[in-house]
């Protein structure tokens, strides 16, 4: 060749390079490629020249690292130079030598990883000219795949050359497809002894890709024993059992080679006859992850495959299903149903309703039969798979249900009480699913359960219930009655399928059943002294005597309730016993008082018409007149459930939640036309005498009510009062809204506090229909709401209701005005945040300080939910962080104000008491975005950190701080951290989650020894000390390396200020945190025996039974995880 010789330092570095050591010589390697690619780029060097040089060691037999070097070096140099001035010769004549090298054991690597380079970067120069006559079956790629595939037996290298074999297939397979395909049965048989024996993650996932390329793209080129041998090789691997080893670096998970797999496996429906039985048989297996990848494989291989494929696989499928699930023989159980109703959703695939395919009643109908039978012997599978099979298609829905009643139907005793069939008890849970799903296909429009068969279905479970006798007795099948006193959620769910069938089967089949339903509710009005009369009045008698909760007496409300507002006949029927119930309701422990309330609504709203009836002298005017009037009366009487009578009377003695709830019900799911719920609502406001006597239905919030009954209290109002402004004719609506403002501004000049409550709990049910019509007004309020806040005597009822209508305000406000209420938020905030003569000015100053920073949060968090309010956003929190720094009293007041913008959330919080100290917000509050708690995490997060982190680190500057100024950055970070989500702060802001827990925890220790403390710091202290614990179990949960790291100082808390402190719910907290350590991490504990035997014997003792079960618990996995002597 003709070539100039390399200069001496690129010649020396070339040799170098070339006698390096093959396994310890990368170092020589890395020092000396520099210079040949510098020389290379600079054109210094040409690449012919390289290749005269490398002559002798690229031909030298018997020094196998020379020629392996030397290749490398090859490949390194095309790889790296990115300056090279290759034309198509220069390309074709290095994939033509790269590919006789493959022949040689020590070359393979550098000839792949050539050849890799030369089709990525100059694949357009291999690439035949636009007119070509040249053969494909010429073409350089095909020469090059028929060498890979007779010279290199993948199996055999190591895995980077594995991989480097698989890459260049793939590339030559996706990028040179037309080429390829000339090599026929030679390509698939090649590919697939290339997949063959893989071990590798990293490289399994690429055979999983270049198999499922290769049946698609390449079918004709895969032979049926091609195909077999990849089918065997792809099966190897089912099933995946991988786990990622420790600290793995590459993040491949066996989800990831599943998905893989099964791609590659539902590539081409020629693997189907394949697949399934083997699939099927792995479905039996004894291991639950092996069911229960069986089923997610084959089921999604039959969605990959079609219709056709998945008809003529659903015996075996379906059979399978049948004889695990349905007959009890797999834990699989819910895996199995899914299975099933994805096979039968791909093989029911472009068949319309009604038009019933021929191969149903072959392969499917026998299926439903076999699995009624097993419904019919209390089987829990047999129930999953037909409720799998009913919801897959509008015609199997029909056939499970007409094949499923008629087998579970039990003929009636000769000369009972009923003669209808009726249905086994134990039965009703299923058949309830399957009515859900007739209602659903109802509510869709193609009814595919006919009307006479919910009517034959009616009548079934009418039966049932009448052969439920309030003594206890349940007749059966050819039986005596027996004693066997059927459970009362039985009886309930018998009560509540009798009223959903009713709805269905519409107004003029339902009379029979809803008498039955009526009578065991309601006194007669017109006793027959018939049957059915003296059978509901002996259950009427006896759910009179039963729990406000009791499940018959619920479900027989509901029932009733529902069918009447949605059926005019039913409602007029139930009228006159309706109202004669309320003459004499008295305070009783059954449901029928609580329940008044909206049996009277929903009857009053289903009779009301459409328009106004003055009376006339045609029947129709008069039935309507008549039923108008009827309607009048109902809502009068429910509304004397919520205000007293108009005459003075006593008002019946019901729970005023529920009856307010009762009435919001009744408007809010009446199925009549909009103008007549319009009337109603219209009605029932004059009868509740709104909008004037508005505050009467918030009256009774006192100022120290427990914090969760308030809560449901005001939902309640809350719901009535917004479902009445929608409701209401226009005129109407604005009267009530405009009422809900007027009298908050009265109230907050009189500064009654109970006065003020009722009123302010009205104003977010009045938003945002108030503001949009008349802004101007809502502002009036907005100085009475925030001197709530800001007053000194203040009480957390006031405080949180006062901050809730602030945020309503704020969510509310009409874009335009946005940028005046918040300059108008700054004017009346901005000077007491910034006043560092607070504590001079004495304690008022105080509370308007600790009033500013929360109305302040507030604001944010009003904005942040509304969305697109960046800008006053940043000034806002900014405004609020430099108080850190400014050493202003109000710096004190900063972790209140975080937790009113992320409000902390205790499970149990306020039920048992535990938490009433520690609850900051009385009332549960709408979570932010979680675009907006990102934002958060990624930007005050840090700085609130770093200013933890410097006041805890510089004592000194800290002493001149107030002390409560110190503490307060560390409780704000800790309150973001808490309302993240646990992935987030475990993961993102790790590093803030460690510190500010073991801060916490040093805090924690810190607080407790300081027993001066008022009742105010107690409950802030313990809301710290809580989302500290909680901080801690989310830690421990996703087994943060950190917390047994700081074994020693975690337990010494635990075990010692967590279950000695003061508040119920953080010694709950600690006695979780402590359980979950001694189940993940016993034998790091073992040092701390003594600290935990104590702690535990402590807990255990608890005066609070939550405290005490869970301590029970702790001490359970500390005996039985000590080892033996």
């Amino acid at each position: 060749m003709n070539a100039p010789e390399l200069p001496e330092d690129v010649g020396r570095a070339v040799d170098k390079y070339v006698a390096a050591d093959v396994f310890n010589g990368q170092d020589e390697r890395d020092a000396a490629l520099p210079t040949i690619i510098v020389a290379l780029e600079q054109h210094a060097v040409q690449l012919l020249s390289l290749v005269v040089h490398l002559e002798g060691p690229l031909n030298d037999t018997g020094n196998a690292q020379g020629r392996r070097q030397a290749t490398m070096l090859l490949a390194e140099c095309l790889r790296s130079a990115s300056q090279l001035p290759l034309n198509f010769k220069h390309a074709q004549t290095f994939v033509t030598f790269f590919a006789s090298k493959l022949a040689d054991w020590q070359c393979v690597e550098g000839s792949l990883n050539g050849l890799l380079v030369l089709f990525e970067k100059h694949g357009p120069l291999l690439r035949p000219l636009e007119g070509s006559d040249d053969s494909p079956q010429n073409h350089v790629t095909v020469e090059v795949l028929r060498s890979i595939f007779t010279n290199v037996h993948t199996p055999s290298h190591t895995q980077p050359i594995r991989k480097a074999t698989i890459d260049c297939v793939r590339l030559l397979l996706q990028s040179w497809s037309g080429e390829v395909k000339s090599l026929g049965a030679t390509l698939g048989d090649g590919v697939s002894g290339i997949i063959e024996d893989e071990r590798d993650p990293r490289n399994l996932l690429l055979c999983f890709q270049i198999s499922k390329i290769l049946v698609e793209d390449f079918a004709e080129c895969v032979t049926d024993a091609t195909l077999k041998a990849t089918f065997e090789t792809l099966t190897s691997y089912f099933p995946i059992t991988f786990e990622p080893p420790k600290d793995d670096k590459w993040g491949i998970t066996a989800e990831h080679l599943r998905t893989g797999l099964n791609q590659a496996l539902a590539a081409s429906p020629r693997y189907a006859d394949l697949l399934l039985p083997l699939l099927m048989l792995n479905a039996q297996d004894d291991s639950e992850s092996t069911i229960t990848q069986a089923l997610d494989l084959a089921a999604f291989c039959l969605e990959q495959y079609g219709p056709d494929v998945a008809r003529r696989q659903l015996r075996v499928a379906l059979n399978t299903a049948r004889d695990e699930a349905g007959r009890g023989k797999t834990p699989s159980t819910g895996d199995f149903a899914t299975f099933v109703l994805r096979s039968l959703t791909v093989a029911m695939q472009n068949v319309p309703p009604g038009l019933t395919p021929h191969w149903l009643s072959r392969d499917v109908d026998g299926f439903i039969k076999a699995l009624a039978q097993g419904v019919a012997q209390a089987q829990v599978g047999a129930q999953l798979l037909l409720q799998a099979t009913a919801s897959a298609h509008p015609i199997l829905l029909e056939r499970s249900w007409s094949v499923a009643l008629g087998v579970l139907l039990i003929e009636p005793v000769e000369g009972g009480p009923v003669t209808d069939k009726t249905l086994p008890l134990e039965a009703l849970n299923f058949i309830s699913n399957l009515l859900k799903l007739v209602e659903e296909d109802i509510a869709s429009g193609r009814k595919s359960v006919a009307v006479r068969q919910l009517k034959a279905a009616l009548a079934n479970i009418l039966a049932t219930l009448r052969s439920c006798q309030s003594d206890g007795t349940y007749t059966r099948e050819k039986e005596e009655p027996l004693a066997c006193a059927p459970e009362p959620s039985k009886i309930g769910k018998c009560i509540e399928l009798l009223g959903r069938l009713c709805q269905l089967v519409g107004e003029a089949n339902s009379q029979d059943a809803f008498q039955a339903l009526h009578l065991m509710l309601l006194l007669p009005t017109a006793p027959t002294g018939n049957d059915v009369e003296a059978w509901a009045g002996q259950w009427r008698e006896t759910l009179s005597s039963a729990d406000i909760d009791d499940p018959r007496a619920v479900a027989l409300a509901t029932a009733v309730g529902d069918v009447i507002a949605r059926q005019p006949a039913r409602a007029s029927e139930a009228a006159p016993s309706l109202l004669a119930a309320t003459e004499g309701a008295r305070e009783v422990r059954s449901r029928l008082p609580r329940a008044l309330p909206r049996l009277l609504a929903c009857a009053a709203v289903s009779l009301t018409p459409n328009t106004e009836v003055t009376s006339g002298n045609d029947t129709a005017s008069a039935t309507s007149a008549q039923a108008q009037q009827t309607a009048g009366e109902l809502l009068e009487r429910a509304a004397t459930f919520v205000r007293p009578p108009r005459d003075g009377t006593a008002t019946p003695s019901v729970d005023n939640v529920e009856a307010i709830e009762g009435l919001a019900a009744a408007l809010e799911c009446s199925a009549v036309a909009p103008a007549a719920v319009a009337l109603a609502a219209s009605r029932l406001a004059r009868a509740l005498q709104l909008p004037q006597e508005l505050p009467q239905l918030s009256a009774g919030l006192e100022a120290e009510s427990n914090s969760s009954v308030l809560a449901v209290r005001v939902a309640a109002i809350r719901r009535l009062v917004r479902i009445l402004s929608n409701k209401l004719p226009a005129s109407e609506a604005a009267s009530l809204q405009k009422q809900v403002f007027d009298s908050v501004a009265q109230a907050c000049k009189e500064e009654v506090v109970a006065n003020v409550m009722t009123r302010i709990a009205l104003v977010p049910a009045a938003l945002p229909e108030a503001a949009e019509k008349n802004w101007e007004l809502c502002m009036e309020v907005l100085p009475g709401i925030c001197s709530c806040i800001t007053r000194e005597q203040q009480s957390q009822g006031l405080e949180g209701l006062a901050l809730e209508a602030l945020e309503a305000l704020v969510e509310a406000c009409p874009k335009a005005n946005v940028e005046g209420l918040l300059e108008r938020l700054r004017s009346m905030f901005g000077s007491m945040l910034a006043n560092k003569q607070v504590e001079e000015q004495g304690s008022p100053s105080l509370a308007a300080a600790r009033g500013a920073t929360c109305c302040w949060a507030a604001t944010v968090a009003a904005l942040l939910r509304r969305g697109g309010f960046a800008s006053p956003v940043a000034s806002f929190l900014e405004a609020l962080l430099s108080l850190l720094d400014s050493g202003a009293p109000a710096a004190r007041f900063i972790p209140q104000a975080f937790r009113v913008l992320l409000p902390p959330h205790f499970s149990g919080a306020n039920n048992d008491g535990a938490s009433a100290q520690a609850a900051a917000a009385p009332l549960s509050k709408t979570t932010l975005p979680p675009l907006a708690l990102q934002q958060l995490s990624l930007t005050t997060l840090p700085l609130l950190v770093d200013r933890a982190k410097t006041a805890a680190a510089d004592i000194t500057a800290a002493a001149s701080l107030p002390a409560a100024t110190n503490r307060a950055a560390l409780e704000s970070a800790v309150a973001l951290l808490s309302a993240l989500p646990t992935e987030v702060a475990c993961g993102d802001c790790g590093d803030s989650l460690r510190w500010c827990t073991l801060a916490g925890l040093a805090r924690l220790q810190e607080d407790n020894s300081n027993s001066t403390a008022s009742p105010a710091e107690t409950g802030e202290k313990a809301t710290f000390a809580v989302q500290v614990l909680q901080l801690l179990l989310r830690a421990a949960s996703r087994s943060a390396a950190w917390v047994e790291d700081e074994l020693h100082t975690v337990v010494a808390v635990l075990t010692g200020v967590g279950c000695k402190h003061i508040v119920p719910l953080v010694r709950l907290a600690s006695a979780q945190a402590l359980l979950f350590l001694v189940k993940s991490s016993h034998g790091h504990l073992v040092p701390f025996k003594k600290q935990i035997q104590a702690a535990t014997k402590r807990l255990v003792e608890d005066r609070r039974r939550e405290v005490r079960l869970v301590g029970v618990a702790c001490l359970n996995a500390w005996h039985c995880g000590i080892p033996g002597g």
